[in-house]
């Protein structure tokens, strides 16, 4: 980018001399200094961008005239930016020979009638993407010091949310160009959430409410606090291969082992296991117990019984010895014949491979699925799950992918290529 490090120390030193002959003034607001500036930068930004954008319209002007455009339409239009809304005179030229017209401001700058700029639509999306609209909006006016409707931040957060979905699956399709240092082993998790949405019927009188479940997986390098995220609401094979994409980008081998502690939910570890080469599911150690104190309260056991019952077979399987926890639930049910404990015996021979939890500590593998939990909370909950909140199911995957691309660390990169697809080379001169 082009240095104007002489034009700011210029402007800087008119400024500074300007305030200087108001010290005293200055100094009696000097706990509110940065404002001070700051309401003095404002309109400096809004007028050189306004009269920037008139120069690059003149010259744009003239170089598409040099090449045989002439002038069919010269409206001046309203155009929103990061520093107020500015007017700008658009023009819509012809060729003869060439079957549809241009609008170099357009093509240069994203002028459009009542648009916004490329920047604007970022700072919006981020705050829109955080929090929800209308205190986004409230938000952006505290920070950049004018307004704009919420339907306005809705709308453009909602439209580049499908942008960045598709730019999120095209970066899972092509993950072996960001391709890490190899890993031996990887944290692998996947949880769930169900978020509220809504849809309304033809007359818009009632609206029909449901729930949709939104899922997350977290990945990262054994070790590693950078960590790659997906989240959608989709099917497990879906996110499963997601989850494989970003295995390669942490840097996945044929020799990385994936460990993936997680919960029983139904089809989750067979998925993974599929899915995932050289993966090892470890069943969540506190959703097992859970599974035993809820047996145990069914089959009758007084509260102090109760947790001598879970310790015991808990403590054997923390001592690798699934075959006698097995064998005594298996024994206890032919006496009892408690529907709960079947299923209790059932839930274990499931998971049999996935409960050696002694072993498993040994080799400094987590046995829960703390981390995964956090980031259900922030990633979809967070955003998509406060009070009153009901999407229409339509803006789920866009909205998701925007906090994916957050968490990810990958923000910055999708707005340059944002800016890059956009960009147009100029026209030569004559």
């Amino acid at each position: 980018m082009q240095s104007y490090d002489e034009a700011v120390r210029c402007a800087s030193e008119i400024i500074v001399n300007a305030m200087t002959d108001n010290l005293e003034s200055v100094i009696g607001q000097g706990m509110d200094l940065d404002d001070q500036i700051t309401d003095i930068l404002r309109p400096i930004g809004h007028d050189v961008e306004e009269k920037i954008l008139q120069a690059g319209h003149d010259l744009l002007l003239e170089r598409y005239q040099q090449q045989g455009w002439k002038i069919e339409r010269h409206p001046a239009v309203p155009f929103k930016t990061l520093h107020g809304e500015v007017s700008v005179k658009s023009p819509y030229l012809r060729k003869v020979g060439e079957a549809h017209g241009v609008r170099p401001m357009r093509l240069h700058f994203g002028i459009r009638g009542r648009g916004i700029s490329l920047n604007l639509e970022r700072t919006l999306c981020s705050f829109g993407a955080e929090k929800s609209f209308p205190r986004a909006v409230k938000a952006f006016a505290e920070h950049y010091g004018h307004s704009l409707e919420v339907t306005t931040l809705q709308r453009h957060t909602e439209a580049i949310g499908e942008q960045a979905e598709d730019w999120l699956n095209d970066q899972y399709l092509n993950a072996g160009n960001r391709q890490q240092q190899a890993a031996n082993e990887m944290i692998s998790e996947l949880d769930g959430c169900e978020i509220r949405t809504g849809l309304y019927s033809e007359d818009r009188k009632t609206r029909e409410i449901n729930w949709k479940e939104c899922r997350t997986g977290v990945i990262h390098k054994v070790g590693s606090l950078d960590s790659l995220y997906v989240c959608a609401n989709a099917s497990y094979v879906e996110l499963c291969k997601n989850l494989l994409a970003c295995t390669d980008i942490c840097g996945r081998t044929n020799q990385t082992c994936v460990i993936a502690p997680g919960d029983g939910a139904p089809g989750l570890m067979e998925t993974m296991v599929e899915s995932i080469p050289n993966l090892k599911f470890i069943l969540d150690h506190r959703h097992l117990e859970s599974h035993f104190y809820e047996t145990a309260l069914e089959l009758g056991y007084t509260e102090k019984a109760r947790e001598l019952w879970v310790k015991r077979h808990m403590s054997g399987l923390w001592a690798n010895d699934y075959e006698r926890v097995h064998e005594s639930l298996a024994n206890e049910y032919q006496h009892t014949e408690n529907d709960r404990l079947r299923r209790l015996v059932n839930h274990l021979e499931r998971f049999r491979d996935c409960v050696d939890y002694g072993s498993f500590r040994q080799r400094e593998w987590p046995v829960g699925s703390g981390e995964v939990e956090s980031a259900n909370r922030y990633i979809p909950q967070e955003r998509m799950k406060i009070p009153g909140a009901t999407w229409h199911p339509k803006h789920l995957n866009p909205m998701l992918a925007l906090r994916v691309i957050r968490a990810c660390n990958w923000w910055s990169e999708f707005w340059q290529w944002k800016s890059n697809s956009s960009r147009v080379p100029v026209p030569k001169a004559a």
